[in-house]
């Protein structure tokens, strides 16, 4: 989402009990299906955005080491027309908070942004996307 000409990024903050807090990543949720289609529906279900159009930035594996799990990471641009403040998810509570990359980067540094599927998807969006990803 664009802010006064400043790109600002979706973050959902929810209730984890393996963590036993407060968390702030970027919105996602468990599917086989790696689609635009079913990240559209993840964030449609999270933030209240939606919207069909994305790119593909790439995939991550959580966990080589133990898990076989691949990720898709899609990117989507909103603009202010499409922003639903205070959205909360019916069925875990969460709620979609606004950041600017700077705020980010400030978070992360300061130990609030945590989350290692997020902290990766970051680098990715950094990065331009996986060079073998359209």
């Amino acid at each position: 989402m664009n802010f006064r000409g400043v790109a600002h990024l979706g973050l959902v903050r929810q209730y984890l009990y393996p963590v036993g807090d407060f968390a702030l990543e970027f919105p996602r949720g468990g599917s086989d299906d790696l689609s635009l289609d079913e990240a559209a529906r993840e964030l449609v279900e999270e933030t209240g955005l939606d919207y069909r159009t994305g790119t593909l930035l790439g995939t991550l594996r959580p966990d080589t080491g133990i898990l076989t799990t691949e990720v898709a990471v899609w990117k989507t641009v909103h603009g202010m027309e499409h922003l639903r403040p205070g959205h909360v998810e019916d069925e875990t509570g969460a709620k979609v908070e606004w950041y600017s990359h700077g705020e980010l980067l400030g978070m992360i540094r300061g130990g609030t942004v945590t989350c290692g599927m997020t902290l990766a998807a970051l680098t990715l969006l950094g990065a331009g996307g996986h060079p073998n990803c359209p």
